[in-house]
């Protein structure tokens, strides 16, 4: 009886020129099939992050604040200030909606996205893409090189929290229940 079995290889440029291009490794070269994988369009991707935007605001049960709706690049800011990664567009999506419902309001802000960023990515990227009110597509493109990192604990942390606001019903819009998040403030881990 012959057993077989399949496996795949993901691996960096460096160890492809390894193997394809090194006439010892032919027979391993014979083995593996070369699929180089590419990155998303970048107008795809915009498309998938603004889907994202809207989805998770919705299922979160906040809406988006104007000075999102309002901005045609917000998801360019995402999507650039992360340098791409579509994997942190989610993760900053999702954490902003959370820090949204803790903080009591109603919809999400760009402030919340704002300060997200400063915890999570300063150290990733140095220019907060919202920061900047005149932002437009193309501004991160160049990535700043020899900045040093300033941070403020009163700008990541503020103590100031937003008032909660009532909807048509007389309720307060803190508790989220309904869409399963709990009464206490949590923290996805990151």
């Amino acid at each position: 009886m012959v057993a077989a079995f399949a496996s795949s290889l993901l691996a960096p440029p460096k160890v492809r020129n390894l193997i394809y291009d090194d006439p010892e490794h032919l027979e391993l070269a014979e083995r593996y099939l070369d699929l180089p994988l590419k990155p998303f369009a970048r107008t795809a991707s915009i498309e998938r992050v603004n889907r994202a935007l809207k989805e998770v605001n919705h299922d979160a049960g906040v809406r988006l604040a104007p000075s999102i709706k309002n901005d045609p690049y917000f998801a360019d800011r995402i999507y650039d200030g992360v340098h791409g990664s579509f994997g942190r567009c989610i993760f900053l999506i999702v954490n902003s909606a959370i820090r949204a419902v803790e903080q009591g309001g109603d919809a999400v802000d760009i402030e919340d996205f704002r300060e997200f960023f400063d915890m999570k990515y300063l150290h990733f990227n140095p220019e907060n893409p919202f920061k900047h009110s005149d932002w437009s597509h193309g501004r991160m493109r160049q990535r700043p090189t020899g900045l040093t990192l300033q941070m403020s604990f009163s700008r990541v942390f503020p103590r100031q929290r937003r008032p909660k606001s009532v909807d048509g019903r007389g309720r307060a819009q803190g508790r989220r229940n309904d869409v399963g998040l709990p009464d206490a403030p949590f923290a996805v881990p990151c």
